[in-house]
């Protein structure tokens, strides 16, 4: 069945929703770009922190963080960890909620700029809570964010600067001071036209002193560079309304995934399904960069939209044997997001020796049994070793679920990371089996399908299956040729 290219609507509209699509407001120039019609869910996305909020009722992503910023004001939003565990920073939802207003505010005060300029965002790596709060400044002030990840190529700073016309800069004093000083090694001219803010320096806003204002953000929410295959720098538009289409396709995924103690109605679309497993919701403890790709969509995004808490630690930390295992222990991690290079050195190194992660900590024994999802950023998926994460590493150290929980999911990098496909628990396998009867009893969840498709037809937005493998307990079924009749 071929995609149809037409505006899409919102994953909130129709009955399941009652509500109508966000739209921007009157006079704003539609966006031209050609998008696929968001997936259809089985139950209305609520907030997982207040049963009686649908998340219909917001337009944008930034309207969500003011929401988080009064109803969990004292949760932890972001907890950033060093190579050795150590937690380095944290910010709390009301305090990421000041700051960011508080850049909105500078930006409209004292810019200059109009809706829709764009303005480039320029931290290192660790700087995850300044990024953060300098990307929904930029929302709410209603301009658009450009992050420079690469800022030691300048070549590259310059070209994006310039093709975005990017005239302001947001950054932290400690990024500015070595990047003066790496130009003047370099002998490198500043960058002309552009002006250089310290947002670390702009302190909070004050709602007593000033309440907070309304806001209508800028079509286009970032512009995200990256490398195509072929070493070309593209930039990629992600808009407001894609943004919250995601969004909400990554909730239902999250809460529609198996719970501890949860067999009995995690086939039902029940309250259970979308009731988060603690009082603090989802703790997302990842180490892939949070200023791109999957890694701002998730943990920054993501982590809004859903209310969790994301514990960011620096790559190095996987390859510190027992460190990782010991961390999703200490911090009951419900949520892991990971690539293959981290997730095989982990599950390898306790391979070579289970002891050294069993005994890391005698205050912290490994428990593995929060764990509810394991994602894994890829673009080609490899089933050997999902066995190997699964057997040998997960389910050794208590999750016994391990299996249903190993999510491997297809982004792509030229197109901002957005999430193509990915494991899930939303129903649909009367499209993935013809034969099946509708009977949820029926279903093998544990069974996972390898569908190999056709690349070329993926871009006129076809699905072709070329070949498709199902694995049981008595055979194997090749079948060739198959054109998909489904668009999940």
């Amino acid at each position: 069945m071929r995609y149809r290219q037409v505006e899409p609507p919102s994953p909130y509209s129709g009955s399941l929703y009652g509500a109508q699509t966000p739209k921007p407001p009157d006079g704003s120039p539609e966006l031209s770009a050609n998008v696929l019609e968001p997936r259809e869910f089985p139950f209305p996305i609520i907030d997982p922190h207040d049963q009686k909020k649908p998340m219909a009722e917001f337009n944008d992503i930034a309207t969500v963080l003011r929401h988080r910023g009064r109803s969990q004001a004292k949760n932890q939003a972001f907890i950033i960890l060093d190579s050795k565990g150590k937690e380095i920073g944290s910010v709390t939802w009301d305090k990421l909620a000041s700051r960011a207003e508080k850049v909105a505010q500078v930006i409209k005060d004292k810019s200059g700029l109009y809706r829709g300029d764009r303005v480039a965002l320029v931290y290192r790596d660790t700087e995850i809570i300044d990024f953060a709060v300098a990307l929904f400044g930029c929302f709410i002030a209603g301009v658009t964010a450009v992050p420079i990840n690469h800022q030691d190529d300048y070549q590259e700073l310059n070209y994006i600067l310039n093709s975005t016309q990017a005239h302001l800069a947001l950054t932290t004093d400690n990024n500015l001071k070595a990047f003066q000083r790496d130009l003047a090694i370099q002998k490198l001219a500043w960058p002309r036209g552009v002006e250089w803010w310290k947002t670390n320096e702009f302190g909070s806003f004050h709602a007593k002193r000033k309440g907070e204002e309304s806001f209508t953000a800028a079509d286009l929410a970032y512009i995200e560079f990256s490398r195509s295959p072929t070493g070309e720098l593209r930039g990629v538009v992600m808009s407001h309304m894609t943004i919250m289409h995601q969004m909400a396709c990554l909730a239902a995924v999250i809460a529609s995934s198996p719970k501890k103690d949860d067999d009995s109605k995690r086939d039902s679309y029940g309250d259970a399904r979308i009731r988060p497993t603690s009082l603090l919701g989802e703790i997302l403890l990842t180490y892939l960069d949070c200023r791109m790709g999957i890694g701002l969509i998730l943990s920054v995004l993501q982590g809004v939209y859903g209310g969790f808490t994301t514990i960011w630690s620096v790559q190095a930390s996987v390859t510190v044997p027992g460190l990782w295992a010991h961390l999703i222990t200490r911090y009951k991690a419900t949520l892991l997001l990971g690539d293959y290079p981290g997730l095989k050195t982990v599950a390898y190194n306790y391979q070579y020796d289970p002891m050294v992660t069993r005994n890391f900590s005698k205050r912290h024994p490994v428990d593995f049994s929060s764990l509810r999802l394991v994602m894994i950023e890829c673009i080609s998926s490899d089933p050997e070793f999902h066995e190997i994460l699964a057997d040998r590493w997960l389910r050794p150290l208590g999750n016994l679920r391990a299996r249903e929980i190993v999510a491997p999911m297809l982004c792509l990098p030229e197109h901002g990371g957005m999430v193509v496909v990915m494991r899930d628990w939303l129903g649909g396998e009367d499209h993935m089996m013809p034969s099946w009867d509708g009977n949820p009893d029926d279903v093998d969840r544990k069974e996972l399908k390898e569908l190999l498709l056709d690349k070329e037809a993926l871009k006129t937005n076809d699905v072709v299956v070329v070949a498709m493998v199902q694995s049981s307990a008595n055979d194997e079924l090749m079948s060739t040729g198959r054109r998909s009749q489904t668009t999940g």
